[in-house]
Order: C-alpha cells, then sequence, then structure tokens
C-alpha cells in the first residue's frame, strides 16, 4: 500500500514514503520536507492506520502497515494497548473523584459530563470529532468554499477566537440547508447552514453567531452534551472499537446533531462570554440582540415549524434578546458590507 498525505488545505491526497529516523518521522511532497515528532503524533483512525500531528491538526497521514506497525516501537502511544489504556484512565480518574465508574459507562450520569469532558485528552476528542463528522453527509450536503469566501470567514473565525482558551484552532465549515443554524462540534469545528448567511442582515450577526459557537468550543459543551445524552461507554466504543453496537447509536447520533439541546444556563452562558469575544476583539456586539429580537419575531409569526431544530436548542429569544442588548457593546464592523454580499454566495 502507497501512503497518502493530505494537507488538510485541499482535497487532494499525494503517494509520499515516509521515513523513520532519530528526529521522528520524516517525508517529502514535493519541495517541503515535514518532519513529525514522534511525541506530537496523534492516531485518528486505527483500522486505517491515519495520523495527524499537535502542531498541523488539519493534516493527515495514512500509513502503510509495515510502518505504522514499525512506528509504534518508536511512539508507543499510539499502540492499541497504550490507546485502552488512555481510555480506561480517564475511568480511573473519575473514580478517584469518586464518581462510580458503573454509573459513568452504563448511564452517563449527567453529573459525570463535566469532569469528563474536561479530563478527555486532545487526541481522543480528535478521534471523536473525525467519527462524528463522518457521519454528517448522511442526508447533509457540504457546501464548496471559494477562497474569497473562506478567506472572510476563516479570517473573522481567527479574530474572535484569539482570545479565547482553546484547545484546538477554530474551522469553519458550510452546510447547504436553507434553515439558518450554526452549531460546534468536537475539536474546533464549527458548521453553518447557507440559510444563516441568506437570514442574516449583516456581517455583525453572522460574527456574533460565530461568537457564540466559540463559546461553547472554549467550554467543551459539546463534549458534555455527548457524554450526557450517550453514556462514555458509547463514546469509548465508537472511538476504540467493540462489539456492543453503540458506535451505531453515534452514527444515529451525528446525523441529528443539531437536534442537541443546550440548557438555557449553558446557551446564556455562551451568549455572555461571546459577547466578551465580540468586545475582546473590538466587533460591535450589537448583532446579536438584532438577531434574536428578529428570531422572537418569527416564533410568533409562523410558530415552530420547520425552525424546530433551531428554536428547541436555541430557546427563550425574546429573554436572550433582551440581556444581549444591555451588555451590547459598540465596536468596529466585523466584516464589510461587500464582504458580507460575499458570504452570501456560498453554496449558491
Amino acid at each position: 500500500m502507497t501512503c497518502q498525505f493530505n494537507d488538510g488545505k485541499t482535497a487532494r491526497s499525494v503517494a509520499v514514503s515516509p521515513e523513520i529516523n532519530s528526529d521522528g518521522l520524516s517525508f517529502v511532497t514535493g519541495e517541503n520536507r515535514y518532519i513529525w515528532n514522534f511525541d506530537k503524533l496523534l492516531l485518528i483512525d486505527r483500522l486505517h492506520r491515519k495520523l495527524s500531528y499537535k502542531d498541523d491538526l488539519d493534516a493527515r497521514l495514512v500509513l502503510d502497515e509495515d510502518i505504522f506497525s514499525n512506528l509504534q516501537i518508536h511512539a508507543p502511544h499510539l499502540s492499541a494497548r497504550a490507546e485502552r489504556a488512555k481510555s480506561l484512565s480517564l475511568i480511573a480518574k473519575l473514580a478517584a473523584s469518586g464518581v462510580a465508574i458503573s454509573a459513568i459507562v452504563f448511564f452517563g450520569v449527567p453529573i459525570a459530563a463535566g469532569p469528563l469532558a474536561r479530563m478527555t485528552p486532545p487526541s481522543f476528542e480528535l478521534q471523536l470529532s473525525e467519527s462524528v463528522e463522518s457521519q454528517l453527509d448522511v442526508g447533509m450536503d457540504f457546501c464548496y468554499i471559494d477562497p474569497q469566501s473562506e478567506a472572510i470567514l476563516q479570517g473573522l473565525a481567527n479574530r474572535i477566537s484569539n482570545n479565547a482558551n482553546l484547545n484546538f484552532p477554530i474551522k469553519v465549515g458550510v452546510i447547504d440547508m436553507s434553515m439558518p443554524n450554526a452549531f460546534a462540534m468536537p475539536a474546533g469545528k464549527i458548521w453553518f447552514t447557507s440559510g444563516l448567511f441568506q437570514y442574516a442582515k449583516n456581517g455583525n450577526e453572522i460574527a456574533a453567531v460565530l461568537a457564540h459557537e466559540i463559546a461553547h468550543v472554549e467550554n467543551r459543551d459539546v463534549l458534555v452534551s455527548i457524554y450526557r445524552a450517550m453514556g462514555f461507554g458509547i463514546i469509548l466504543d465508537a472511538v476504540v472499537g467493540g462489539g456492543s453496537g453503540a458506535g451505531q447509536q453515534l452514527v444515529l447520533w451525528g446525523a441529528n446533531l443539531t437536534d442537541l439541546k443546550n440548557s438555557r444556563e449553558v446557551e446564556a452562558r455562551s451568549d455572555r462570554r461571546g459577547l466578551e469575544l465580540l468586545e475582546k476583539a473590538n466587533i460591535a456586539s450589537t448583532g446579536m440582540a438584532v438577531f434574536f429580537e428578529r428570531l422572537e419575531k418569527l416564533e410568533k409569526a409562523m410558530g415552530l415549524g420547520d425552525w424546530a431544530v433551531f428554536l428547541s436548542s436555541h430557546p427563550n429569544s425574546g429573554k436572550r434578546a433582551a440581556e444581549a442588548k444591555s451588555l451590547a457593546k459598540t465596536g468596529e464592523n466585523a466584516i464589510s458590507a461587500a464582504d458580507f454580499e460575499q458570504l452570501k454566495k456560498i453554496c449558491n
């Protein structure tokens, strides 16, 4: 089998010939030479021997069986035994904190979700993200984002997230769906629907939604939701394998990701933190209140209807609008009017 490398910036993979040496795993693509240190290697998919790298989380390297086998001698944390031990250590840590292992594994007690989320290593979260995201194509169409639009949207995400305490850089994608929505994924991925760009009136509203989702990522709310909904046993099965069928439940969860209901407390906290991030980025935060006010009017005028997913996961728009308005600060426009019009072309 030929080893394949993808830099995460394009869809194209190239054949490479990795070598194991004292510095780490090295390989060449064209004029670029990569050296991935052993201790920074991340195993994404054991079955297909897919790796990533802590300093370049978008990159993917697929190895053949011989190289992968030899690599585990130099990077023992990639071995199946080490992976199982790492997973079990999560349970052990919770047990040491006085949380019943049986309750975590079999029932997913909500009180354990927060500690689990905070203890989850970045490598485990990245694996979980891959498992979930691989199921998002069920009934969903991903949009091609042209370079100009990508620079605008990703630039805005970088600006807002610069003051957030994150384990992963924020990456933004777009799904072709008329219903306006946005949701965060494990490992820092945020998805917009194309309908959100059509529903928003300006770039400040886009920035407000983005800041809210970045706040969810910062607080690891997505992981908390997963652990609460499914229990640790299902997550463990989905990532490290097993025959219990729990991974199939993760597939169902991934296809209905936007149905996860965050509590009003969590949403209110993300609103407030989002406003703080906008202020720190010197972006006008007035867009959040205006956005919620329009949602409230829509609720009253149309009822839930096709908007049930958005409104059920983001409840109480009127109250949120009032609070956002009281906390709003002036600042620069998030993006120019021309850039906002460019974003509206995504998927169209």
